[in-house]
């Protein structure tokens, strides 16, 4: 499949914490992709249950209509049950590059804290 989107070379730091360093990520149209890393990408947790709710229906809904979209969270049950494909970052590098059916939450652990460094092409 075609990318949509390719990103190349993408820098991001915070004071103290470097996020992203030289990355490359390509979007692939109608497909979830989440990014997750050890930084704490992406959390959700002062979100209410009933403004997750509708999250979550709107990602369906754009993700039935064919459109492509960019998860960034750091909540396990949440990659899991949406995401096409996981990236996950560590020290600001792509350290995985899981399909849903290859991803566990030990391995997507694994790779965050840099104990496993594994990406697909696809």
């Amino acid at each position: 499949m075609e990318a949509l989107l390719q990103l190349k070379g993408i820098d991001k730091a915070f004071p103290g914490v470097k996020a992203l360093s030289g990355a490359a990520l390509n979007v692939y149209p109608g497909r979830v992709m989440a990014l997750v890393g050890e930084n704490g990408a992406g959390n959700t947790r002062g979100v209410d249950v009933g403004a997750k709710k509708e999250i979550y229906q709107l990602i369906n809904q754009f993700n039935a209509d064919g459109l492509s979209i960019i998860l960034v969270s750091s909540e396990m049950p949440e990659v899991l049950g949406m995401s096409d494909r996981i990236i996950v970052m560590h020290e600001g590098h792509l350290s995985g590059e899981f399909t849903r059916e290859q991803a566990t939450q030990e391995v997507l652990m694994a790779a965050a804290v840099g104990k496993l460094n594994r990406v697909n092409q696809e």
